[in-house]
């Protein structure tokens, strides 16, 4: 994951179901997160979310970072995205 130069991590989210776009979702909703928070709440170092990739499992954790990082730390959406019709 790369972390930008305000210190903050972007996520950027796709609703899929089976592959495909899912009828209702949000296509192209961008999150931020602080990856001062991350590293407190998750207990990594800097290196580590840095070398991460949003699939990849957390050091100590049974879950990935895509689950782990949006329920252990505060978002600020950056773009709303485009709800699919």
């Amino acid at each position: 994951m790369k972390i930008n130069r305000n210190g903050n991590v972007r996520l950027e989210i796709t609703n899929r179901v089976n592959g495909c776009l899912e009828q209702g979702g949000i296509c192209g909703q961008v999150l931020s997160f602080s990856a001062s928070e991350i590293e407190e709440k998750l207990e990594v170092t800097r290196e580590q979310i840095e070398a991460a990739e949003w699939g990849d499992y957390v050091p100590g954790f049974s879950v990935r970072w895509i689950e782990a990082v949006p329920d252990f730390c505060t978002a600020k959406v950056v773009k709303k995205g485009v709800r699919i019709q």
